[in-house]
């Protein structure tokens, strides 16, 4: 009788939740269409371009792991270096900060990751970069805090206030988004 270990681990841990680092669009759809096939509901992260294909990443039911790690400004100082640069890359330097407002305006689920950042300290900065293009603060806590407990099956202990939650409070001199703010 033939074995297969790999995919006995696999089923095994079917129970928890299944990561898919995509890596570019088109294996976003792709990995979509794989979670489909075998009956596996994909926690699929994204590559930050996601708000090229909202109405079909929204086709696909998907869940998705959002970095906001936008690109750097060009250095446009020297002009034959400034026409290497391609319109797409132009592009998505200019709508990379809006992409999660773009996911939330589709209903999309979504929770932002850290994970690209060169220096993971400049997240809030970043984030009210997002909030300043679209983002509300509201779409942002709910992608901080309520959709990862969701996506890891832990929203009865934690993600939202509640009685007989785990909770963590943080006080703030003013709006916690604000630039100005003293945790």
């Amino acid at each position: 009788k033939e074995y297969n270990i790999t995919l006995e681990s696999f089923n095994r841990n079917l129970v928890l939740p299944q990561w898919f680092e995509a890596g570019d669009k088109q294996n976003e759809l792709r990995a979509a269409r794989i979670g489909k096939e075998f009956g596996v509901d994909f926690l699929i992260k994204g590559s930050g371009d996601e708000y090229e294909r909202a109405p079909e990443l929204k086709a696909t039911g998907s869940r998705l792991i959002v970095p906001i790690a936008f690109p750097d400004a060009f250095d446009l100082s020297d002009p034959y270096d400034a026409l290497g640069i391609s319109l797409h890359q132009l592009r998505h330097w200019e709508l990379a900060p809006a992409n999660a407002a773009a996911l939330a305006k589709q209903g999309i689920e979504f929770a932002l990751t850290t994970s690209d950042l060169k220096n993971p300290s400049d997240f809030l900065k970043i984030l009210r970069k997002a909030i300043a293009r679209g983002l509300t603060e509201e779409q942002a806590l709910k992608a901080l805090i309520h959709n990862p407990a969701i996506f890891l099956g832990i929203s009865d202990k934690v993600g939202s206030l509640r009685k007989g939650m785990v909770a963590n409070f943080l006080v703030t001199s003013r709006g916690l988004f604000d630039k100005d703010n003293v945790i």
